[in-house]
């Protein structure tokens, strides 16, 4: 059989370089002659061509076709064991006034923002008939060590009716601000393995600027302390940076070195969502071309330093990229199609609602259920818009040759547009992303960077 043409799209993203992908998420990077010959037909005349084409299944013959079918499936592959996020904010009580608050928390008095015992027995209910056995649990807000007693509660009694349920609690997390951590919370958080995690947006100036206490007072010292304390003891506390406009002006490099000063070896610089405080305080959400800059500008110090300074740092979006790139099945749930909410994530509210997401919960037209109320099976069938209305079904990205390595928050793109069908020329992670792809696409065969990739790949091992 002679080799026939995939579907394929294509895009120019340097003087003499074509990117071609395919629907099953290989790619070929074609000098302009090379991509001239495959539109006109022109490989057939030359066997080196026509073989490289074949390899990376831009053309199908009757040995390569099984393989580009399987690669088609892993795309949109929902591992069936995979574990459940079960987000609980046990309040929207928070103690700090954080400036980009998606979840616009209240203030420390506001009792009422708790969740009460009944809905707490609910949640336990909820998650212990989910039709997933390996089941996670993160506990959110708010600040949620306000509510320590609950988060034992719930912990202690999902391992008393876990073997009656036939679950399995594959790990638990406190996302803090660490500022009402103390000796006795530590202590259980080590001795029951508990993970932490928390935010530190950089240098002290900046983290205090965005992180403060209401009396104006900054958070640094306490993330720093607490950050320490539990490094000494063998346990990382997880953290990640919201980018502002702030955190632009100050620099990625600067960023970065206070990352390194705390040992850490992985970043992630997001930027800030317009939700909840963040929509009210819009003077701190960067351009779009700035934002892309800032992370091209990271991603080459973390290669500096890797080349320099024999020392591994890797920013979580990059990483992200290449392992969408590389692996053919996209493990991030929030890049790849169709994205994991409510799938293998649901967040749940102090009154008992439930949002598909995290980030969702800020948007009262995305919930979905009560857990007093709602099945998982009414969630899923709930959600299916919120899962589908992806780049494979708009136009500009369905035809876009990045289809398969990016990933529309559909979140996001309603948080932005009141509807789930993206602006795409305009809209901010389109711009990014795109920019993110050409740039890394066009440094995966150079030299400086190819032992930087294959540390990243490492991490996925």
């Amino acid at each position: 059989m002679e080799p026939v043409l995939n579907e394929y799209f294509s895009r120019k993203i340097d003087k003499d370089l074509f990117l071609v992908t395919t629907r099953c998420g290989t790619y070929a990077l074609l000098s302009e002659k090379e991509y001239r010959a495959l539109n006109n037909g022109q490989y057939r005349q030359n066997k080196n061509w026509t073989k490289k084409l074949v390899e990376n299944k831009i053309l199908l013959d009757t040995q390569n076709t099984k393989d580009v079918i399987a690669l088609t499936g892993m795309q949109y592959m929902q591992n069936k064991s995979i574990f459940m996020n079960c987000i609980v904010n046990l309040t929207h009580r928070c103690n700090l006034g954080c400036l980009y608050c998606h979840a616009n928390a209240g203030t420390r008095e506001e009792e009422n923002l708790d969740m009460d015992d009944r809905t707490i027995e609910a949640y336990l209910d909820f998650i212990l008939n989910l039709p997933h056995k390996n089941i996670t649990i993160e506990f959110q807000g708010g600040e949620p060590l306000l509510r320590f007693d609950k988060i034992k509660y719930i912990l202690e009694e999902f391992n008393k009716r876990k073997k009656k349920y036939n679950k399995t609690l594959a790990s638990a997390t406190i996302v803090s601000n660490l500022t009402l951590m103390n000796l006795e919370i530590a202590d259980y958080i080590l001795e029951n393995n508990i993970g932490l995690s928390s935010s530190l947006d950089g240098p002290r100036e900046l983290h205090d600027a965005q992180r403060s206490f209401i009396d104006g007072r900054g958070s640094y010292d306490a993330v720093v302390k607490w950050c320490d304390y539990f490094e000494k003891r063998k346990r990382t506390v997880g953290t990640m940076p919201t980018i502002t406009k702030k955190s632009i002006d100050v620099g990625a490099r600067a960023i970065i070195d206070e990352y390194i000063k705390l040992g850490r070896n992985g970043i992630y610089l997001r930027a800030v969502n317009e939700l909840g405080r963040g929509k009210k305080n819009t003077y701190l959400t960067p351009g779009k071309k700035e934002f892309a800059d800032f992370l091209k500008d990271s991603f080459e110090y973390c290669v500096f330093l890797f080349n320099e300074k024999k020392y591994l740092m890797a920013d979580r979006n990059i990483t992200t990229f290449i392992k969408n790139i590389i692996f053919p099945v996209k493990r991030y749930m929030c890049m790849r199609m169709p994205c994991g909410a409510a799938m293998t994530q649901v967040s749940i509210t102090p009154n008992g609602d439930i949002y598909p997401c995290d980030i969702a919960r800020s948007i009262p037209e995305l919930k979905v259920g009560n857990i007093k109320t709602t099945t998982f099976s009414q969630i899923v069938m709930d959600t299916l818009d919120l899962r589908t209305r992806t780049q494979e079904f708009q136009p500009l990205c369905d035809t876009c040759a990045y289809n398969n390595f990016c990933g529309n928050c559909a979140v996001m793109t309603y948080a932005t547009y009141g509807s789930f069908v993206a602006k795409t020329p305009g809209d901010f992670d389109c711009y990014v992303n795109k920019v993110i792809l050409d740039y890394l696409f066009k440094r995966l065969n150079d030299k400086k960077y190819i032992d930087y990739f294959k540390a990243i790949l490492k991490t996925e091992e």
